[in-house]
């Protein structure tokens, strides 16, 4: 018995329609469809109605955290601010998700009585380490804005 090549047999992936892609952002596979649409250089920009389809039903799904990450990776906006997807994540009892994306996009304004129950909680659960490392990186943010805009004298 030969083996035959089943090389020739293979076939590629399957181009994406636009209708498979909102179909996709219905379902939450918002992270499928921007990689679908970066691996063929589509233009993130012109597809922002799709991408907040996306991001609107993986609010409703609850999975603000995973949002947070797909704007980041992919430097890309929504029509969330990143402060209420922060607190969503926070609502959603996501506590050390909420520290790493509140880090991550560098945003403590208005957020200070949150973070600080949020870092709180983690050394309830004895997590000292993580609490006392986002301790001091939220102290080199606040010290950073303390200073603000380039002062002129």
């Amino acid at each position: 018995m030969t083996l035959r090549d089943f090389r020739p047999h293979i076939q590629g992936p399957k181009a994406l329609t636009e209708a498979d892609l909102l179909t996709l952002c219905r379902r939450g596979e918002l992270a499928r469809v921007i990689a679908w649409l970066k691996r063929n250089r589509y233009d993130l920009a012109k597809y922002r109605g799709l991408i907040d389809t996306g991001v609107r039903t993986m609010v409703r799904k609850h999975r603000a955290n995973e949002v947070l990450s797909i704007l980041f990776k992919n430097r890309i906006q929504c029509e969330y601010e990143v402060k209420d997807l922060l607190r969503m994540t926070l609502g959603q009892g996501d506590v050390p998700g909420f520290l790493k994306q509140a880090s991550r996009f560098q945003v403590i304004e208005g957020l200070d009585s949150e973070i600080d129950r949020a870092l709180e909680w983690l050394e309830v659960k004895k997590q000292l380490a993580s609490a006392d490392a986002y301790r001091r990186r939220f102290a080199v943010l606040r010290a950073r804005n303390d200073l603000g805009p380039t002062r002129s004298t």
